[in-house]
């Protein structure tokens, strides 16, 4: 079975945004305990998220 997991930021910055949450932290913190939640069960996890929600679009 596919597990799919996705993040849509609708342009906004995650590392700056909180998409409801108090702080952008726990939003990110969130995100990683779901993630680490589901390899609990299963083997495979994909992320999959727009350009706004890609680490690499925040490299210089």
């Amino acid at each position: 079975m596919k597990i799919i997991q996705t993040f849509w930021t609708a342009g906004q910055d995650p590392l700056k945004h909180g998409f409801g949450w108090t702080h952008p932290e726990y939003n990110l913190m969130s995100w990683a305990l779901s993630c680490l939640s589901l390899r609990e069960h299963y083997d495979e996890v994909e992320l999959y998220t727009d350009s706004a929600g890609d680490p690499e679009h925040y490299r210089s």
